[in-house]
């Protein structure tokens, strides 16, 4: 038998088991405390059926979650980017604050949700399932915008594009209140068994699932871990080079000599590309979870882009070809970006901790799409030389923070195998627990019991024990 905190790798017979039997003894009450624990508790303590599953039966669980949640989840990241796509090619820059402010919430709302609904080792692909939508809508949006632009009527071309596009945005926003959900706790279409299955192995993240109650202390310890910060200035300065893959990439290829049609054609194999990068990404990171791969991907699609940028630079502008595949490989930070959202979410346990989190990455992702397009100006056309020495030096530098990231990690996993402490805590999950508060308890408690063992008649401090 073996339980949901230790996962399976390869192929699994149907007759294997997962459990939840391991659980600490909950109360079976319809009032339970939620302030500090996490609402999943609802579910697992009021659930009275059995409580072993078979590995088929969380296949099948598995499989209905992504049914339900993926295709909502790349229509509506598709449209975001849209959004963004036409203000370029409508060669309209001055809203794009306003989106923007607008969508800020998506990206890091899709995170929490991916994070509430699925295991560590499945949450990278499925991020770059949805991200990847950045990419291959680029592939159908140059083609809707051209023939919106030869609309004839009392309006101007570029306003046929915005009223399209808000239109199906605004319907669609509409629909996902009803379509989109957030949890597996409240959603709607699962069986009780269905729904304790979806809950209760995610027992193996520690980190919760819902939990509403803000909490300042996990987000003072969020300002103070190192990785938060590592995680977001490498978001920031990768996302600089988004600058020319989002806004400038038909402006470059239009430099190259084609005509407006062709040179819209040809930003086509780039979203194709784009959209392949950022699923791959994650796809090798799901598929190679227990090699300790997932930080160089991150650094392998810095330094692709890091060389595209190179070339751009160097390349005569009579080589067309060279040109053209630098543009294409471009966009490999966007796989990058994928697995580093993947990575922020199952590094970080706790909440508020890890929405705070979320949205920190983000913060620093929109800071570097917003420094990307300024540092391009038109008097630079048609090489843009300055910005694209400075994408190759700061697509260098967030490779090299993906590095130090990686090695702080080892390090601090590295120090947590010499203290004989193990990676989990069997209270985590149902406490909201954070991880450096899993960490430090386990340490404590560790302690603690050494102490007592010799000295059992002194009065200690056991309250982190006892959560």
């Amino acid at each position: 038998m073996t339980r949901p905190d230790k996962p399976q790798e390869g192929f699994i017979s149907e007759e294997t088991k997962s459990s939840s039997s391991d659980l600490p003894e909950i109360e079976k009450s319809a009032t339970l405390d939620t302030v500090h624990n996490d609402e999943a508790i609802k579910v697992l303590a009021n659930y009275t059926g059995d409580e072993v599953w078979t590995n088929e039966e969380e296949k099948k669980v598995l499989r209905r979650i992504d049914w339900k949640l993926m295709p909502i989840l790349c229509v509506t990241y598709g449209l975001q980017y849209y959004d963004k796509a036409m203000f370029s090619q409508a060669t309209l820059y001055v809203q794009r604050f306003f989106l923007g402010m607008l969508e800020a919430g998506v990206s890091p709302m899709f995170m929490l949700i991916v994070g509430g609904w699925y295991k560590k080792n499945e949450q990278a692909f499925r991020m770059g399932i949805w991200y990847s939508c950045t990419g291959y809508v680029s592939v159908f949006s140059p083609l809707i915008n051209y023939g919106l632009g030869h609309l004839t009527g009392s309006l101007s071309p570029w306003k046929y594009m915005y009223l399209v596009a808000g239109a199906v945005t605004i319907i669609w926003g509409i629909i996902l209140v009803f379509l989109l959900p957030s949890d597996p706790i409240r959603a709607r279409g699962f069986n009780e068994r269905q729904r304790y299955i979806a809950v209760a192995r995610l027992r193996v993240n520690n980190s919760g699932v819902r939990n509403t109650h803000y909490k300042k202390g996990q987000v003072f310890e969020l300002l103070t871990d190192l990785k938060f910060w590592l995680v977001f200035f490498i978001a920031f300065l990768g996302m600089i080079a988004n600058g020319p893959i989002s806004t400038f990439t038909p402006i470059i290829i239009n430099s190259f000599g084609f005509n407006t049609l062709n040179s819209l054609l040809l930003v086509i194999p780039a979203g194709f590309i784009g959209g392949t990068y950022q699923l791959l990404g994650p796809y090798l990171a799901y598929k190679f979870s227990n090699n300790g791969v997932r930080a160089w991907i991150v650094f392998a699609a810095q330094m692709i882009t890091t060389l595209a940028a190179i070339l751009l630079v160097a390349l005569p502008l009579n080589a067309t070809g060279g040109l053209l595949f630098a543009c294409y490989i471009l966009p490999a930070i966007g796989g990058g970006y994928a697995v580093l959202m993947g990575l922020q979410i199952a590094n970080i346990a706790g909440y508020t901790k890890r929405s705070i989190a979320s949205s920190g990455l983000y913060i620093g992702y929109c800071l570097g799409n917003f420094t990307g397009p300024l540092v391009y100006q038109t008097q630079d056309a048609p090489r843009y030389v300055p910005g694209f020495i400075t994408v190759v030096v700061t697509s260098f530098a967030a490779g090299i923070l993906v590095l130090v990231y990686r090695f702080v990690c080892v390090w601090e996993n590295r120090k947590r195998d010499q203290s004989g402490t193990a990676e989990g805590y069997e209270n985590a999950y149902q406490d909201d627990l954070t991880d450096k508060t899993v960490s430090n308890c386990i340490q404590e408690s560790h302690v603690l019991f050494m102490l007592f063992f010799y000295y059992p008649r002194t009065v200690y401090d056991v309250s982190c024990v006892l959560g």
